[in-house]
């Protein structure tokens, strides 16, 4: 089903008031319903909020991002912000390594959220794999730490480890 989402949004890309109604639709003001109301028709079962929330993140991670975000490579969020690290140059630490740890600390998924969305502005221009993100989010508060420490690797040794 989330690659077929993927196809959805894909294809409402280039609509302004569906990609400006995404953005909001994690919102809790009631700017959120024209949002939820897209998602709807893309047979995400918005009234499960835990099976629901990793679909909305995703809806508003691509609605701030560039039309050509979508990457299909096996990469995790990790590696997407070592390409941004890579890019500036970056060989010490930095204030992105500090934003990095807050990320990776993330006690749970809504806390997640908040923190990648502090780090939008910033991988705007690269490509994120979105199934691989959905995923992710699904598993982040497994207790086994899997997927935080394939972040880790990702962002420190640029491991693509799935």
């Amino acid at each position: 089903m989330v690659n077929e989402f993927l196809s959805q949004l894909m294809v409402n890309k280039n609509s302004k008031a569906n990609m400006s109604a995404l953005r909001k639709v994690l919102n809790q003001d009631g700017s959120q319903i024209r949002g939820l109301g897209i998602l709807a028709s893309m047979n995400v079962p918005i009234s499960d909020e835990k099976e629901a929330f990793p679909y909305k993140v995703i809806a508003y991670v691509f609605a701030h991002q560039e039309p050509n975000s979508l990457s299909t490579q096996a990469y995790n969020f990790g590696w997407t912000l070592r390409r941004l690290r890579n890019i500036d140059g970056i060989q010490s630490e930095s204030p992105l390594d500090r934003r990095f740890d807050q990320l990776v600390k993330s006690g749970d998924a809504k806390r997640l959220f908040q923190n990648i969305k502090r780090l939008l502005p910033l991988v705007k221009d690269i490509p994120i794999n979105y199934t691989r993100l959905y995923f992710d989010i699904k598993s982040w508060s497994n207790s086994d730490n899997k997927t935080r420490n394939q972040w880790i690797e990702g962002y420190y040794t640029g491991s693509s480890v799935l």
